[in-house]
């Protein structure tokens, strides 16, 4: 029984065969470490499944020709096509930035997930890892609000969601004017879909000084708008949307305390 990470692979319930067991690991989940090859070893020597299929050695005549590198081509034109960087859509589909160049160089096999995406990539459907997480969808439009690590924002801005990047600002989205922001989830506000507009919003310019702002539905005082946001933990402007425009910001409704200090 080959024990030889190079020997090819059959999958008994499909039949696809594979150049090597490295390629079929890579192949059903997107990397490959020690501990999933000495699992997929035993699996291929005592007959049992791994990855929920049976393995077994095949002949190298098996082999369909290998595709991978015009597949990587094909990936990378893809990307740069949508704009999308190699971390961009390693962190759509939970993989990392070096898997995805090795796919791009045909050194990986590209696994289904990204293949179906490479067939529709702009499609608003296609599930995106991070983006499911908090609630929003590819294409979906949204407000952005507070702080952006690419441009300043003034004033909630219309955009539509492109996809997920690494880090604290994991969405990337774009105005109609083509202007890129990166945000965190909580300077996302998702509009209901009753009350939604793409009508320009009007210009928030923050409250009159030493306004305080207060918590409908708790009745919590604050000073000013900043020592609102610290407490919840959310940006400034997050909370000043939502008091101008009756809007919940984490579940709760504010309003200002004009004239007033708290």
């Amino acid at each position: 029984m080959p024990g030889n990470n190079n020997k090819p692979v059959r999958c008994v319930e499909t039949g696809q065969v594979y150049p090597s067991q490295r390629g079929a690991i890579v192949d059903m989940t997107g990397r490959y470490n020690g501990y999933t090859a000495d699992r997929f070893k035993s699996a291929l020597r005592t007959g049992q499944t791994c990855f929920s299929y049976h393995w077994e050695p095949a002949d190298a005549a098996d082999l369909e020709p290998d595709r991978t590198p015009l597949l990587g081509c094909q990936l990378r034109e893809i990307r740069e096509q949508e704009d999308i960087s190699r971390g961009e859509l390693a962190a759509m589909f939970g993989h990392t930035h070096g898997w995805i160049e090795h796919m791009e160089n045909g050194d990986a096999n590209i696994p289904p997930e990204i293949k179906k995406w490479m067939e529709n990539p702009g499609s608003p459907e296609y599930p995106d890892r991070i983006l499911k997480t908090h609630g929003l969808t590819r294409g979906q439009q949204a407000l952005a609000v507070g702080h952006s690590i690419s441009r300043t924002i003034e004033k909630p801005i219309h955009v539509t969601i492109i996809c997920s990047v690494p880090g604290e600002h994991c969405i990337k989205a774009k105005d109609c004017d083509g202007n890129v922001y990166y945000l965190a989830a909580d300077e996302v506000v998702k509009p209901d879909l009753v009350d939604f507009s793409l009508n320009p919003v009007p210009v928030v310019t923050g409250p009159p000084s030493g306004c305080g702002i207060r918590c409908i539905d708790t009745g919590e005082t604050w000073p000013n708008i900043q020592r609102c946001a610290d407490d919840i933990g959310v940006h400034f402007k997050t909370v000043q949307f939502a008091a101008y425009n009756g809007r919940k910001c984490q579940g709760l409704r504010y309003e200002f305390l004009e004239g007033e200090t708290a």
